[in-house]
């Protein structure tokens, strides 16, 4: 959904929001206005007692949207801070309006990271650490969405050469296996974007919707990719936010090693679904950035291989 798409889509949601605040039991005569940002969703902020967030998952499945809301129940249980679902009157955390899944969430006071230092950067390995020593749910299996297989599909689709064929050879380097990583709940897309600094300087995640049960270190790498969209990846934030996780829970001999390959092959799932979303809606909204740039962050992952930056980063 184009940004375009999206504000158009945002004012034809009026009986929409009124069914909702009807639903969940919410002030019907509330301020309500649009949130800009997403691209699979329709969000609106209701200023009432409590600010709070309407979000309309137009892309996502139903089975979807209940993994999720069921995510922030397991998180909120255990005392991981993030966003909480608001239950209607009739005890549900989602309601289906007009065929499209709906969820009520708090609205977190606070900003949403840009530029990433190296305080920050130890703060975001902290949440990671803290998010890994979670137990996994009950009968929780879901994979990553943008996994190897996804990628290879999309490489094989795509018409613009320069894009499938360093595809086809970045995919050619990524071990066949994950060489038993330990495996547990990520977030899967952790960029800096998904984290709000909150009074006093706590960090929160939010958006999770690509949860999945993967190895712990993919969302260090991911973590990574998303300083580097930042433009803020360098050696003294990538030794903070390692060293943040690291306080907190240890990386064994295996993981260390994978760093590096997690970096590339986060950049990797960003490059594609950059340039699935361009191919799919057309020009891509501004605050999507070019699926070059994430080849351009897989290209420094191998630099610092070459040079034996990873190798300094990780005491290998």
């Amino acid at each position: 959904m184009n940004l375009y798409t999206r504000l158009v889509t945002q004012a034809s949601y009026t009986h929409m929001v009124a069914e909702a605040l009807k639903v969940f039991g919410l002030d019907e005569h509330a301020l309500v206005r649009p949130l800009d940002g997403g691209t699979a969703n329709v969000s609106f902020v209701v200023d009432g007692k409590e600010r709070l967030i309407i979000t309309f998952c137009v892309e996502p499945t139903l089975d979807r949207v209940e993994r999720l809301a069921g995510i922030l129940e397991h998180l909120r249980e255990h005392g991981f801070a993030s966003n909480r679902l608001l239950r209607s009157p009739q005890g549900n955390l989602v309601h289906v309006i007009d065929g499209v899944p709906t969820i009520v969430k708090t609205f977190l006071e606070g900003e949403v990271l840009c530029a990433v230092d190296e305080a920050r950067a130890l703060g975001i390995g902290g949440v990671l650490a803290r998010l890994h020593k979670l137990p996994i749910p009950s009968g929780f299996a879901a994979d990553h969405d943008m996994n190897r297989e996804t990628m290879a599909s999309i490489g094989e689709a795509a018409k613009d050469l320069s894009f499938s064929g360093w595809l086809a050879a970045a995919l050619e380097q990524i071990p066949p296996d994950w060489m038993d990583l330990p495996v547990g709940l990520v977030h899967g897309d952790l960029f800096p974007d998904n984290l709000i600094e909150v009074q006093g300087g706590a960090l929160v995640p939010i958006d999770f919707e690509e949860v999945c049960l993967y190895p712990l270190v993919f969302d260090i790498g991911m973590a990574l990719a998303g300083l580097a969209n930042v433009g803020c990846l360098s050696r003294g934030t990538t030794a903070a936010l390692l060293a943040g996780y690291r306080a907190d829970r240890k990386l064994n001999a295996s993981e260390c090693s994978a760093v590096p390959t997690m970096v590339e092959f986060a950049a990797m799932a960003t490059a594609c679904w950059r340039f699935d979303l361009a191919q799919r809606d057309g020009p891509i909204p501004g605050e999507l950035r070019n699926w070059r740039d994430a080849q351009a962050t897989h290209a420094l992952s191998l630099e610092w291989r070459r040079k034996g930056v990873w190798s300094a980063l990780l005491g290998a």
